[in-house]
Formats: C-alpha cells, structure tokens, sequence
C-alpha cells in the first residue's frame, strides 16, 4: 500500500491500459488527466464517510484492468423475454447491436458510446474530469477506462411502450460502461437494469449512469443484481428530476459478492418527485451496501424512501440514506424506512437515516429497525399446525415481499418472488407457498 491507501501494482497495471482505449487525442487527455486524480487520491476507504460500511480492499487482489472486447455469449437469457421488450447486451461493458430501427419507431434514439469516441471531445458529451471528494472517486475510475456504453434519449412526448431491458453480462476482468438517459418533457419510460456474469471468473463491474427528466416525464428503474457471488459490483448513479417529473427506482441486490449502490437524486424544479424501493438479501459472506442522497431544492417537492435488507451467516448489508431539503423548498415532503432481518448471529446490518432541513414548511419523517423475527407471529403460525422452519420461512419471505409488490412488470415480480425464496434457508419448503 502506498499513498492514500492506494494499491501500486492496481495502479501499475491501469496505467498501462489506457493508451489501448479508444478515442482521440482529446480522449487521451481527458484520461490521463483522470486517472492521475485517482492516483493522488487513492481509492475510498472506509476513513471516508460514503464508504465507511463498504471495504473494497478485496479489488487489490483482482485484475481490473478493461475486459477485452471479446464475442458474446452463444445465447444468454435475461429476466425478461426478448419478444416482450426492447433489448440491449452489455458483456464487459461493451455494447452489442441493437435494432436501432425499432427503438426509433419507440421514441429512443440509441449511441454507442464507443462510436461518439471516434468523432466527438469528451466535453461534447457532458464529460469532465471529476473533482477531488471521496464520493467523486469511483467516477474518476469510469473516466480513465470507460471505453463503451450508452447514449439514450427519450423523444418528447414518448410514451415507449415496451420496457428498455438493459442486460450487463460480465465474464471476469474489468467491465467499466457508462450510462447517459435523458427524458424530454412528459415521455415515459420503463428502465430494467439486469447484472449477470458468464461464467466462474471474478470480475469488477462499475456502471456509472447520469439520468435527466425534463418536466412531466416518468422514469420507472427496475435495478436487478442476480450476478455471481465472485463478482464486485458498483454502480453510481445521478438523476436530475424536472417540474413535476417523477422517478421510481426499484432496486433488488440478490447475487454479487460485493454490491454497492451510490443513488444521487435532485428534486430540481416544482412538484418534482422521487420513489426509492429496495431490497437486499446477502448471505454467505457476501456483502450489499446502499447509499442515496436525496436533495429537495424547489418547492413541493416529494421523495420516498423504503427499503429492507436480509442478513444471513457472515453477511453484511446496509443501508445509508440522506435526505435535504433546502430553504427554497417549502411545502416539501419526505418519508424514509429502513427494516433490517438478522437471520444468524454472526449477521449484521448497518442502517443510517439522516435528514439535514433548511426550511420550517416541511413535512418530514424516518425510521429504522433491525431484529429477527417476530416470536410472536412465529408462535401463531407454530399454533396453526405449521412447523417451526416453515413459519420461519413463511415470515421471512414476507418481509421481503413488502418490497416486490411494486414491481410494475408481472412476469418480472413473479421471477424476483421465486428467487427471493430460492435464497433463503427454508427454500426447499417455500416452494409449495410461493407460486
């Protein structure tokens, strides 16, 4: 270790890496500029704030360097079926085609990152290199290797309707896309992120996305991390909300090893609002972490805040959500909730609602919980005639179900419902139970 923290031989070989990635002599700059601000830097530890539950000491002993741009998997079957969305693969970041003719006639118009490297400066496409803050490290790892990803934006208007299924596909090394969405005004769209890996290789998977919604547009954002348990998954994510725009997120850590999700929301303009769900269940030793910040800056504005976690043998999780409301946001409102399972003694859940309030015309609230089961609920069930492992199952498949129900997509909510009670200890008895 040397610096900040920082791991040289990661370094070492990153360095080496970045002259074989695309893009001109703007790009090269802009990378090694990038890559040089991590090296000051260093990478998070948790002596920083926004990393103080997530430990990524574990990357030092990976290869990180860029994943080569290799053939696809022969055939891979996502969540959804092809015939029923709009479908685009993502294997080690890199995009594969897509029928750019049939997102059009939809209302999307679809890049390849990759493309737009050949022919525009990284500030034609919004880039800058990020600052110096711990919570801008992991965007200044995607500048200096992204190589590939997605440039999507929603005509005005546009009610697509089928929902976008973006599969990310990770076959080991390095997967770094990157994501930009914009929304005109009043379009509507259903977003379904899915994360797998190909294969037994460890891999790293960073996904960093900027996602906008002009005035009166509804993004729904269905997140699915069902990856293996030898992947490490991070994903930084910024969503700007316009006048009376609305965001919904539906997140569902089940698979990677370790998973950490970094959700900025800005309420930017009147009647904007945001609804975050999510559920993480860990076991094994495998780790989920989830951090929002929420930021109320005009006037009546909404957010909701719900998630759940389930923590098995050796498993960590937790949950770190803060909400602002600034003094030009009266008439602003905010609800957080965070329940927490402990499933064995050697589990354990982090939870950390916050709310900072600059304005006396709000209506605010949070609360936290972390236990194991209700004895009382259990003795009920017991006294019904079920066994002592089936009411535990039944209970605890409940818990997790409170979060499902807001799946907008059946098929998706009954595959999430089966895997949800695939996971859990008493799996071998839900099955009778969970359809």
């Amino acid at each position: 270790m040397t610096g900040a923290g920082r791991p040289a031989p990661y370094f070492a070989a990153l360095q080496e890496a970045l002259p074989a990635l695309p893009g001109g002599e703007h790009w090269a700059a802009f990378r090694a500029a990038a890559h040089g601000r991590l090296i000051t830097l260093g990478l998070p530890t948790p002596r920083d704030d926004g990393f103080r539950y997530a430990n990524l000491r574990m990357l030092e002993r990976r290869d990180l360097r860029p994943a080569a741009n290799g053939a696809a998997p022969a055939t891979f079957a996502g969540a959804l079926d092809a015939a029923s969305c709009h479908s685009i693969l993502i294997v080690d970041g890199h995009v594969r085609p897509a029928d750019r003719e049939a997102l059009a006639r939809d209302g999307i118009v679809f890049e390849r990152l990759a493309e737009r490297l050949t022919r525009s400066a990284p500030a034609d496409l919004g880039f800058e290199v990020p600052g110096d803050g711990a919570d801008e490290r992991l965007r200044l790892w995607s500048a200096s290797l992204a190589a590939d990803g997605l440039l999507l934006t929603v005509a005005p208007g546009a009610r697509v309707s089928r929902p976008l299924h973006l599969l990310y596909v990770s076959t080991g090394g390095g997967s770094y896309p990157r994501l930009q969405l914009e929304l005109g005004r009043d379009a509507e769209l259903l977003l379904v992120d899915e994360h797998r890996q190909s294969g037994a290789a460890d891999g790293i998977a960073l996904l960093v996305s900027d996602i906008g919604l002009a005035a009166g547009a509804r993004l729904t954002h269905v997140r699915l991390d069902d990856a293996a348990a030898g992947t490490v998954l991070l994903e930084e994510s910024r969503v700007r909300v316009g006048r009376e725009g609305c965001y919904r997120q539906n997140s569902y850590g089940l698979g990677a090893g370790l998973s950490r999700l970094d959700l900025a929301v800005m309420l930017e303009e009147t009647g904007a609002a945001t609804e975050l769900t999510g559920l993480s269940l860990v076991d094994n030793g495998r780790q989920a972490h989830i951090r929002t910040r929420v930021t109320h800056a005009a006037p009546s504005t909404t957010s909701t805040q719900t998630y759940r976690a389930i923590a098995g043998a050796r498993a960590r999780a937790s949950y770190d959500g803060k909400v602002l409301v600034a003094s030009g946001a009266p008439g602003s409102s905010s609800r957080q909730s965070s329940r927490n399972l402990l499933l064995a003694a050697d589990a354990e859940i982090d939870t950390r609602p916050q709310l900072e309030i600059y304005t006396d015309e709000v209506t605010a609230s949070h609360g936290a919980t972390t236990g194991t089961l209700d004895e009382d609920m259990l003795f009920y069930l017991r006294a019904r005639g079920l066994d002592d492992a089936t009411a535990r199952g039944l209970l605890t498949y409940a818990f997790a179900a409170d979060v499902i129900r807001g799946v907008p997509l059946p098929e998706l909510k009954t595959l999430l419902g089966r895997r949800v009670a695939g996971l859990l200890p008493e799996a071998t008895l839900l099955k009778e139970f969970v359809a």
